[in-house]
């Protein structure tokens, strides 16, 4: 079950979300907290890649927009 990000909570390490661009949506890992950073305080965390791309290996986003596919210790069980 995927969801948006809450701004006013943080995620753990860990954690897989989806990050959306234009004509691009790429899945990655919370590989670092950055913690609440600038004037609206938004959270910054960064991200791996989980697959081979263009883009950059790793980079940083307000967790506002990411997408939460799968937190870790919340899988479900195999039926």
């Amino acid at each position: 079950m995927s969801r948006k990000a809450d701004k006013a909570h943080g995620v753990p390490l860990g954690t897989r979300v989806r990050v959306h661009f234009p004509g691009a949506v790429l899945d990655a890992e919370v590989v670092e907290d950055r913690g609440f950073i600038g004037i609206d305080g938004r959270q910054i965390v960064v991200v791996r890649t989980l697959q081979e791309t263009y883009f950059p290996r790793e980079m940083e986003f307000p967790i506002a927009e990411l997408e939460i596919v799968q937190v870790p210790g919340q899988e479900q069980a195999a039926a």
